[in-house]
C-alpha cells in the first residue's frame, strides 16, 4: 500500500462511519508547490482556499469542492510575472474500488491535490495576460512597451 504525503490529503474515516445522506463540511487554507505548466513559474506555488463539502453514500464518499486559487502566471506578450485568480467547482466521488473520474480512498484518506491541479491546469489560459491591453515587449530593443516605450523606430 502506498502512503499518501500530500498537503491535500484528508482524513474521511470519521465520515465512512455516518449513515448514507449525512456529510460534514471543511475548509481548507493552503499552499502547494507543484503545479507546473509552461505558463507559470517553476517554483511556483499556489495559494488555495477551498470549501469541501463531504458526503457519506453508499460505496464511499462525494465531494463537493469550491474554491480559489491564486498562481503566479506569466504574461505572453511582456514577460512580466502577475497573479491570476482561478475560482473552481469540483464534484467527484471517492471510493476504496475506483473506477473512471473517481478519488481512491486509502488508509481512510483521500488526496483531492491530483484531482484539483488537473483542475487548474486544465483552466490555464493558453496565452495568460498580465492586462487585456499589455502592449508586450519592443521587438527590437526588448524594452517592456507598458512601462516607458522606446525609442525604436515603428
Amino acid at each position: 500500500m502506498s502512503k499518501l504525503k500530500s498537503p491535500l490529503c484528508i482524513d474521511v474515516s470519521e465520515i465512512l462511519a455516518l449513515p448514507e445522506g449525512e456529510y460534514c463540511e471543511i475548509t481548507i487554507h493552503q499552499q502547494v508547490a507543484g503545479i507546473d505548466s509552461p505558463e507559470t513559474l517553476s517554483s511556483n506555488k499556489a495559494d488555495i482556499t477551498a470549501e469541501l463539502k463531504i458526503i457519506k453514500i453508499k460505496k464511499g464518499i462525494y465531494l463537493m469542492i469550491s474554491g480559489v486559487v491564486m498562481l503566479q502566471l506569466i504574461c505572453a506578450r511582456c514577460l512580466n510575472i502577475f497573479f491570476h485568480e482561478f475560482k473552481f467547482n469540483i464534484d467527484a466521488v471517492a471510493s476504496y474500488w475506483i473506477s473512471d473520474n473517481q478519488i481512491k480512498i486509502e488508509n481512510d484518506k483521500i488526496d483531492i491535490y491530483p484531482i484539483l491541479c488537473e483542475t487548474v491546469l486544465l483552466n490555464i489560459p493558453t496565452k495568460p495576460l498580465c492586462d487585456i491591453n499589455c502592449k508586450g515587449i519592443c521587438q527590437n530593443c526588448g524594452k517592456n512597451l507598458n512601462s516607458n516605450g522606446c525609442k525604436c523606430q515603428k
